[in-house]
């Protein structure tokens, strides 16, 4: 009885579930299930602690929970019946003995640290056993996967957790001013290998992407809030309305990464590596950092009053730092 009054602590959270909820949830729920042989939906909200709507939400996402491709015998098989009698098995490839090459366990290590990375995940003791298991087989043949995390994404993705509110400084690069805010994080996801949250922003009143390793400080308000659960979409970065100015250059091959790593337009690649592209400029300050970084490996060609941009980005800079200089003497 102890252990089921901890388990019913432990799955039972107010507002909303997320859908990390909901599958763990349908994690425990379905070997349960299939021990007994079946069951019934009331059976089921009595033993988890949940409600009955609950009980067909986590066993509606069991539903869609297989492998590749994805047919029909590669889905968990679950039916309620109308009377509320539940009836689930694994899908066919349960039953396939898994073996695994060594170079299929090694990529299955390597993933396995990433994720061990992720927040949330650093103090689960299934996955740390998991990949221990994994590197007692592998023996000496182990990469350490290190991924970097800002600062603080743990403390925002606990907010996005529990509804709470954060007093945020946060840096647009774009426009290189700090602004003080107060948001509420919804979800927090990855795109392009940085980490953003889609928050409800009070500055704006609008909801708002922030990339999270550009808040400088945060405090937690102690205020919360109803918890909303929110799709997260990569945003639309460098959105075109046609107001924005667009830049012509020439990249060579040493600039690629500028290719790889914004939207470019109209790009061409050259026999000897280099680029033709056209780019949406969202702000002069912006394109001044990208063109310093790139160095003499870009040139803008068009339009006339962004071609010595880099130039006079430089000595922006170095007008700052004389001045710091000067009031460090």
């Amino acid at each position: 009885m102890r252990g089921r009054n901890s388990w019913r602590r432990h799955i039972r959270k107010r507002g909303p579930r997320s859908a990390k909820v909901r599958v763990q949830n349908a994690l425990h729920i379905m070997p349960w299930v299939m021990e007994r042989g079946g069951s019934t939906v009331e059976e089921i909200a009595q033993q988890f602690g949940l409600t009955k709507e609950e009980v067909l939400e986590d066993l509606s996402t069991a539903m869609v929970c297989g492998v590749p491709p994805y047919g029909g015998g590669d889905m968990i098989d679950i039916v309620v019946f109308e009377d509320g009698t539940v009836e689930a098995s694994p899908s066919q490839s349960f039953y396939r003995t898994l073996e695994l090459t060594h170079v299929e366990i090694f990529g299955l290590s390597v993933l396995a640290d990433a994720a061990a990375q992720l927040p949330g995940m650093r103090r689960d003791k299934r996955l740390a056993s998991a990949i221990a298991k994994l590197r007692d087989f592998l023996g000496g043949d182990v990469v350490d996967v290190e991924t970097e995390q800002a600062t603080y994404l743990d403390v925002v993705w606990e907010a996005a957790e529990k509804g709470q509110k954060l007093e945020i400084e946060y840096l647009s690069p774009s426009k290189d001013v700090a602004t003080q805010r107060t948001i509420t994080p919804r979800t927090v996801f990855s795109d392009a290998g940085h980490w953003y949250t889609v928050a409800d922003d009070d500055l704006s009143n609008e909801s708002r992407t922030f990339r999270i390793d550009r808040i400088q400080d945060v405090r937690v308000t102690g205020e919360t809030v109803e918890i909303i659960a929110t799709t997260a979409l990569a945003p639309l970065w460098f959105p075109d309305d046609g107001t924005l100015p667009v830049v012509r250059a020439h990249l060579k091959a040493a600039a690629a990464w500028v290719v790889e790593s914004y939207p470019c337009r109209d790009v061409t690649e050259n026999d000897d590596g280099s680029f033709e592209i056209s780019i949406v400029v969202n702000s002069p300050h912006w394109l001044g950092r990208l063109a310093l970084r790139a160095g003499s490996n870009i040139v803008i060609s068009k339009p006339v009053e962004f071609i010595d941009i880099a130039q006079r980005t430089a000595q922006t800079v170095l007008s700052r730092y004389l001045v710091a200089s000067e009031s460090a003497d």
